[in-house]
Formats: C-alpha cells, sequence, structure tokens
C-alpha cells in the first residue's frame, strides 16, 4: 500500500475514535457487579456510587485544569479520595486494586471489526500511536487490543493516565512525536475532538483529520471524515495518475 505523500506517522486518538461504547458512568450503571466481579466485598451499592461519582468529579477538574500540562491518574484521586471520606477501604490493598479496576473497565469500549481492519491497513504504510487522556489504568484497552491482535499496527501507546501528561497541551504531542520517531511535517493527526486533537495538531504544524460525527464546519478547510474506516480508505488511497 501506498502513504499519502510526505506522511509518515499518524497519531490516533483512542475513544471514539478507535474505540466505541466506553465511559459507561451514570446512575444506570451497575458498578456492584463489577466490583464484586473485581474483588470487592466491603462497599455497598450506595457506597460504591459515590466514590465514583467523587473520583470523577476530582478526575474532571483536573483534566479541565488548563494552565498544568500535568494530570494525576485515577489510583492517585482515588486514593486521596478513600484517604479522606473512607478510610477504612483505604487501608486494605484488595480493595483499592477493586475499585481501580471497577473504574477502568468502565471506562473502557470495544473495537469493532472495521475500525479493526482499518487499523491493519494503516499499519501497512504508517507508523501509528495512540495518544489518549485516559484517566484510569490502561489494562482493559490494552486487553482488547491484544485480544483482537492489534498490538503490531502500533510503535506506541500513550496514556495520559501512565504518562500524567493531558491533551490538548502540547507536551503530550511531543512526547508520541519522540516515541515514534516523528516530526511535525510528517505526521497527521485523527481525533473527534477539536479542542484536545485537532487544535493542538494545528499549533504544531501538523496536518489533521477530523472525524465529525455528522456536525458542520461551514467555511473551514478542515479535512472532514465519518470513521477510521474512511480515514484508511483516504491516507490508503493510490496515488492518482496524471
Amino acid at each position: 500500500m501506498s502513504s499519502k505523500t510526505g506522511l509518515a506517522c499518524i497519531i490516533l486518538d483512542l475513544m471514539n475514535t478507535i474505540m466505541y461504547g466506553e465511559d459507561r458512568f451514570g446512575p444506570e450503571q451497575d458498578y456492584l457487579a463489577t466490583y464484586r466481579a473485581m474483588g470487592g466485598r466491603i462497599c455497598d451499592a450506595h457506597e460504591l456510587n459515590e466514590i465514583i461519582a467523587g473520583l470523577l468529579q476530582n478526575l474532571e477538574a483536573d483534566y479541565r485544569d488548563e494552565s498544568r500540562h500535568t494530570v494525576k491518574p485515577a489510583w492517585w484521586h482515588l486514593n486521596r479520595l478513600l484517604a479522606r471520606e473512607h478510610p477504612g477501604i483505604a487501608e486494605k490493598t484488595t480493595e483499592r486494586i477493586a475499585l481501580n479496576l471497577t473504574f477502568a473497565w468502565h471506562e473502557t469500549g470495544y473495537i469493532d471489526k472495521d475500525v479493526a481492519h482499518a487499523l491493519r491497513r494503516l499499519s501497512h504504510s504508517y507508523s501509528i500511536v495512540i495518544l489518549s487522556n485516559l484517566w484510569g489504568a490502561p489494562f482493559f484497552c490494552e486487553r482488547i487490543i491484544r485480544k483482537l491482535e492489534l498490538s503490531e499496527c502500533f510503535q506506541a501507546r500513550l496514556y495520559s493516565s501512565e504518562w500524567q501528561l493531558k491533551k490538548p497541551h502540547t507536551a503530550f504531542y511531543g512526547a508520541a512525536l519522540k516515541k515514534v520517531g516523528g516530526e511535525p511535517a510528517n505526521t497527521i493527526v485523527v481525533g473527534d475532538d477539536w479542542r484536545l486533537d485537532i487544535a493542538p495538531a494545528k499549533e504544531l504544524g501538523m496536518e489533521s483529520i477530523w472525524l465529525d460525527r455528522g456536525r458542520n464546519l461551514d467555511g473551514s478547510d478542515q479535512l472532514v471524515l465519518q470513521d477510521l474506516p474512511a480515514v484508511a480508505d483516504y491516507l490508503c488511497a493510490p496515488p492518482a495518475h496524471s
């Protein structure tokens, strides 16, 4: 397969770009069943809902704070929350692990077969790195990637919870470029969030593809496509012959 002239690297968003059905949080979610499956025993449904809601509130505040390019992972916020409001749980390692895994499970989505096929096509022509504002542990995301045999599609996978950097700050994008051996001039960013994906790409002088999800950009010259299979069709198309 051929690549677009001059492009060698792709920085891919994760949620709503590769993975769908994520962020399963809210009062309708059965956190208790997940927590029990992860080995948790102490919390009842009410206490568990309070913990998850408090954790989400703290994480949202941390990620909204654009004065810093750094961020703390979910486990750090959880430990602080438990020490302050649930000291009996905070001192039990197995309970902290179960709560961390519960949060990570509900943050994780799925990768459908069309997206998996698109990733394989793109990986034949480009170096690909995932760059994601993933709040919790990437355990389940990584398990899905391995199960679908997609690990070799990526040169790197950078999660904010591990790197403690966050989008849209360009330091996180710089880390991705360094990891994949790319330069702004030969890298394209693909994502669905204008503020987190497209704006920093433009700031760094990188090309970008916005997955618009039906949104309108009248008057803009931004390249807009529907989903990752469409991105693969575009970036892997054979060069036009004059």
